[in-house]
């Protein structure tokens, strides 16, 4: 049920549509990097909150600043070229992964 009213309350597609939009006008960097502090602090809200609708909140807060993988990827593409971009985007499959699960602990 939870799960359910988190996915009415933000869509995970609303997020990544609009953050691509706002990193080609402001620029990558400064999204990504507002993504890891808006997942940091929503994090702290959720672990603080001491009510259910204090964990929507934080838990659609934290939908809204995770749409960062898009703009991962578009950096990544920028940054290479079509020599070797084989051998980078691999590394987000990879690497993306192995950081969520061990960026819990």
């Amino acid at each position: 049920m939870v799960l359910y009213i988190r996915y009415d309350l933000n869509p995970p597609e609303s997020s990544i549509i609009y953050l691509t939009l706002f990193s080609d006008v402001v620029g990558r960097r400064p999204v990504m990097l507002a993504g890891v502090a808006g997942i940091t602090i929503t994090t702290v809200m959720l672990g603080f909150s001491k009510t259910f609708s204090g964990v929507l909140v934080a838990r659609a807060l934290a939908g809204m600043a995770s749409g960062n993988g898009p703009v991962i990827i578009t950096s990544v593409c920028e940054i290479t070229d079509s020599t070797n971009q084989v051998y980078a985007l691999p590394f987000l499959g990879i690497w993306y992964p192995f950081g969520q699960i061990i960026g819990y602990v």
